[in-house]
């Protein structure tokens, strides 16, 4: 009896816990599926007995895996192996790991086993034919795909069924029937939304494609549902490096957050790698890369990239190493030169590109991929005839890849609407209708930059020099990027080709910015694509500043800001900032920073440092090895000079109040320094400034109140607060603290700025401009104080003195064309020639293609009354009439002819000045052919031409 009651005992347990481990399979089922790994893991674990085991070591597998555990995801996957029921599941999870791994032939071997005489694991199949793919077997491949599309159009593959869905369309991507792998993953996603792999796979495939927006609509799908998925993760970071504006450090958090829950995620490695290489850091990206390699030795892709950091470096033997391990694995592997291509291009090794991809077109000549890299590389170094065969030959193999598609549609239209001026060393490309004005303007602009390049860096071209200008803001970025956008990008150089927008849409000053674009072409060939990012960008700033000082950028208080704040980067980390600034001002400080490094060089060790510098670069040396070569300083050591040079350069910020230091701060630095210092009532106050710019406004008031609580005389806090009082109407109160900080001597552009608002709310436009005047000085690199003044001198009528403010704003927003029309304008009503003479050229450099513009600048140089004004004048002149469209609507035209009768004058009267009687003549004839009774037109050719009788249009003689 005892025996039995044992038995019924556990017979009874046995009934009450298999329920149990039943539910705690289903739970683990489901924190797996939401991103819950390591709670799913251990869920398993307490279900892996009895009946359940087999499906719990399969669960285990799959956590293990996302969790980048991949050797304990093989053991357990190769444990549940030895389970009847669950072979097949078992040896695709164990397959699946060894390939993470980089155990290729044993995961073949396991896949051939699986596949073998169990023909419905179509898991098996699939993975067996990516795994054929990556070893280079493309025919054993081929039979697998082929075999999947008999299941499927026999039936054997249930199509209502999101997983077969989903096999048929990995084989339909590999077959490169993109179309059809494309629908197959959208069907098995509506068929299972938490089919993540399917999503994952899609977005790689629009990635690919250059559709970026809808790859990263597959990844955010993903998310959706399981926030912590890795590779969702590294595809958002891809993402962001493949857009056509890549925001590369939001990339970077990406691919950290990926690490996070993966650790041993290979393609979130590869990302940051990729970010490192970019900055030219390729000790950062070796150690990314060798991690990455520990994972997986055999990973072709990070082998790419491994091989990518040594071309970069200019070590052609260890790359040869590299390439020779990646043919032992796939000796078709063309994606390596692709990769690495990639990289030459981001780094302006333009012909290099050319030829990895010229290479990789050898050893696979249907990869469409490299097909359409190699039109592109070649269209970026100017052979545009090849460039676009190629292109052509990569769109006849694929019809969905966005880049190929955008560009073969741009050329058809440039044939159609463009044409090319040839001038000197320059083939400038422009739109048909711009081409007249254009032509008298930029290629003697280009001439005379390429002149003074060549001599100061020793240097010439080896060939002709492309300057390409689209009249459309999506053309000129589907020829930049392949990929219409919008942005604030004016100009690119691709060494010996300049993309920009053209100068007609008025977006900046042209001259400008071809001068600046020129300076890199001249750069990226003296050090054959190696000048870092720093460099090239801060010696084409100087490059325009010293050529016109109004040229230069006004981030002078931000770069005072970073240096006081400790945020300025040192010359070796520079190049970082670039990409991974965390705060809005980041970027603007490191073009600024980078400028006045150059400056800094030059006025401490001439240009010649700039040449040895340059052409050191080109040695594939470092920033760390080229400043103590040129300078003969220690980097360290550099670095404490430069600051305390920049410190003597922005001495007018030194006893200006600036309550906003803390912008150039990233927020989680200045958590850290509130809660370093909880009782400094500065380090509160300038969190709340860091919360006032992320828009938090509840933590910033309540920072504001804890900071005035510290210390009440703290001058941050009280104008933090008083700004406070500003926004709930405390005008009175607020007006006290204001002038309470500039009585304590806290006086500065932001105290003043707040009086001056005060003062204009009550009317007190005196007061109000006396403010704003007070605030430019203490900053005169800001816009704001000469804009309102402006708007107050309009309201007063105060036209010459509007006029002179006007003028001042003009200095600091050169390229405005809205500005530069307006002054011209106005300063022709005043009769205020010498303005327009001083402007003229500005306002030529904004909107090249403004009749009036050109036509009131020319009457301003006429007024000059020298013989060079007057050439100059006819000449601008003669744009004007360049302008002037030949078709537009009858009454339109009429007036046009007047407008036109007036500009003939003006040259007439210019060649009367200049003594050309016979040219006066001929213009004079062409003002009166456009209006016969313009009278001072009839006085001119009367002195002109004593015998000349005017008619008055009726056939009878004007008495």
């Amino acid at each position: 009896m005892k025996h039995i009651a044992i038995i019924s005992v556990v017979a009874v347990t046995a009934l009450v816990r298999v329920p149990v481990a039943r539910a705690d399979l289903a739970a683990a089922r489901a924190s797996l599926q939401r991103g819950d790994y390591k709670l799913a893991l251990a869920e398993y674990r307490r279900s892996a007995r009895g009946a359940q085991r087999p499906e719990a070591l399969l669960g285990q597998a799959a956590a293990l895996r996302r969790l980048g555990k991949y050797k304990m995801s093989a053991k357990v996957a190769a444990r549940a192996l030895r389970l009847r029921g669950v072979r097949g599941k078992a040896a695709v999870a164990y397959g699946r790991a060894l390939m993470d791994l980089g155990r290729y032939k044993a995961a073949l071997a396991v896949l051939k086993r699986a596949v073998k005489g169990h023909s419905t694991n179509w898991a098996a199949r699939v993975l067996l034919g990516r795994l054929y793919r990556t070893l280079g077997k493309k025919l054993r491949a081929k039979v697998v795909w082929k075999d999947l599309f008999r299941d499927w159009d026999n039936g054997t593959l249930d199509k209502s069924r999101a997983d077969h869905t989903y096999y048929v369309g990995v084989a339909g991507q590999f077959t490169k029937n993109w179309k059809f792998a494309s629908d197959a993953y959208q069907e098995a996603v509506k068929l299972d939304p938490k089919l993540y792999q399917a999503n994952i796979i899609w977005g790689y495939l629009f990635m690919e494609k250059y559709n970026v927006p809808e790859a990263e609509k597959c990844f955010d799908d993903v998310l959706k549902y399981d926030p912590n998925h890795a590779e969702a993760w590294a595809g958002k970071a891809w993402v962001e490096w493949n857009a056509a504006r890549p925001k590369k450090a939001l990339g970077r958090k990406h691919a950290l957050r990926a690490l996070a829950t993966n650790p041993n995620l290979v393609e979130a490695m590869l990302y940051l790698a990729s970010m490192d290489m970019y900055d030219k850091e390729y000790g950062r990206a070796l150690i990314w890369v060798d991690r990455a390699l520990k994972v997986n030795p055999n990973h072709l892709r990070a082998l790419a990239h491994l091989g990518a950091i040594h071309m970069l470096r200019g070590k052609q033997k260890e790359l040869a190493k590299v390439e020779a391990r990646v043919r032992k694995i796939n000796s078709a592997y063309s994606d390596f030169f692709t990769i690495i291509a990639k990289f030459a291009d981001r780094h302006h090794q333009y012909p290099e590109a050319v030829r990895l991809l010229r290479k990789a077109k050898a050893m696979d000549s249907n990869d469409e991929k490299a097909l359409a890299a190699l039109g592109v590389a070649l269209l970026r170094v100017g052979k545009e005839k090849d460039g676009l065969f190629w292109l052509n030959e990569a769109w006849k193999l694929d019809r969905f890849n966005h880049q190929t598609m955008n560009l073969l549609n741009l050329y058809d239209d440039i044939k159609k609407r463009f044409t090319t001026i040839k001038a000197g060393r320059f083939r400038i490309r422009v739109a048909k209708d711009e081409a007249k004005v254009i032509g008298r303007y930029v290629p003697k602009l280009l001439r005379g930059a390429l002149a003074r390049y060549m001599k100061k860096y020793r240097w010439k071209p080896p060939g002709p020099i492309g300057v390409e200008l689209y009249d459309r803001q999506a053309d000129f970025t589907v020829r930049t990027f392949g990929e219409p956008t919008h942005g604030g990008i004016l100009g690119v150089c691709f060494g010996p080709v300049i993309t920009a927008l053209s100068p007609s849409l008025g977006r900046a000053s042209w001259a400008m910015v071809l001068t600046h674009e020129l300076a890199h072409t001249v750069h990226i060939a003296i050090s054959r694509g190696r000048v870092p990012r720093w460099f090239t960008e801060g010696l084409a700033e100087y490059e325009t500043i010293i050529r016109r000082p109004e040229w230069r950028r006004e981030h002078r208080l931000d770069t005072y800001r970073a240096i006081t704040m400790g945020q300025l980067k040192g010359v070796v980390e520079v190049n970082r900032a670039f990409t991974h600034s965390k705060t809005p001002k980041g970027v603007v400080i490191a073009y600024y920073q980078s400028s006045q490094l150059i400056r800094f060089i030059v006025a401490k060790w001439g240009f010649g440092a700039i040449n040895k510098a340059l052409r050191m670069y080109g040695k594939s040396r470092t920033t760390r090895e080229v400043i103590p070569a040129i300078t003969g300083l220690g980097v360290q050591e550099f670095d404490r000079r430069f600051r305390s040079w920049m410190l003597g350069e922005l001495k007018i910020y030194r006893k200006s109040f600036d309550p906003y230091a803390a912008m150039v701060v990233d927020l989680h630095v200045l958590l850290a320094r509130a809660k370093k210092s909880p009782r400094s009532a500065r380090a509160v106050a300038n969190l709340a400034v860091g919360y006032m710019l992320r828009r938090k406004i509840s933590k910033m008031k309540q920072a504001i109140a804890r900071a005035m609580k510290l210390d009440p005389k703290d001058p941050v806090a009280r104008y933090l607060q008083a700004s406070l009082d500003m926004r709930s109407g405390k005008h009175k109160r607020a007006e006290q603290t204001y002038r309470s900080l500039v009585k304590g001597g806290h006086d500065g552009y932001w105290v003043r700025m707040q009086l001056a608002r005060i003062a204009r709310q009550r009317k007190d436009y005196k007061g109000a401009l006396a403010q704003l005047e007070r605030a430019h000085r203490l900053d005169p690199e800001r816009t704001a104080p000469l804009d309102i003044r402006a708007r107050i001198l309009k309201k007063l009528k105060r036209d010459l003195e509007l006029l002179k403010e006007l003028c001042r704003l003009a200095r600091l927003r050169e390229g405005n064309a809205r500005l530069m029309y307006t002054i011209v304008v106005r300063a022709t009503k005043l009769r205020r020639w010498d303005i327009v003479r001083k402007l003229g050229r500005q306002g030529v450099e904004s909107q090249p293609l403004n009749l009036t513009i050109h036509e009131k600048y020319a009457w301003a140089l006429k007024a000059a009354k020298t013989p060079a004004a007057y050439r100059a004048a006819i000449f601008e002149f003669q744009s004007a009439l360049y302008v002037i469209p030949d078709a537009m609507p009858p009454r339109k035209r009429a007036w046009m002819k007047k407008k036109e009768a007036w500009i003939h004058l003006g040259m007439a009267e210019c060649w009367a000045a200049l003594r050309e009687p016979d040219r006066a003549l001929r213009a004079v004839r062409a003002a009166l052919a456009r209006s016969s009774n313009l009278a001072r037109a009839i006085r001119l050719r009367k002195r002109l031409d004593p015998t000349y009788r005017p008619d008055d249009g009726q056939g009878g003689l004007v008495q």
